[in-house]
């Protein structure tokens, strides 16, 4: 409940005992997320790094192409602008050489 109380801009300062070392990742992700301009020069190169990461994982782009595919099925002619847009946007995203 911490974390949503909070403003955006205070995130980044939150000093939580937590007890999962996980949780410190996810609330770093949450602001990036969320509120990519709480994030500092740093924390931004670190999640691009990590967007990055993800848009190359071939697992990814393969669950990805999945489930566009059923969405296309389920969702027909009314959901094709959306997802047109939606393919659109992640065929603009960059790529490692090799990965494509």
């Amino acid at each position: 409940q911490t974390v949503r109380r909070s403003a955006p801009g205070v995130l980044g300062r939150l000093d939580i005992p937590f007890r999962d070392s996980r949780l410190k990742e996810m609330l770093f992700r949450y602001r990036a997320r969320n509120y990519p301009e709480t994030l500092t020069e740093h924390e931004q190169s670190v999640w691009r790094e990590f967007c990055l990461k993800r848009i190359n994982d071939s697992g990814a782009r393969e669950k990805y192409e999945s489930g566009f595919a059923e969405a296309l099925e389920r969702g027909g002619d009314a959901a094709r602008p959306l997802l047109d847009k939606l393919n659109t946007y992640i065929a603009s995203l960059p790529i490692a050489a090799g990965n494509q």
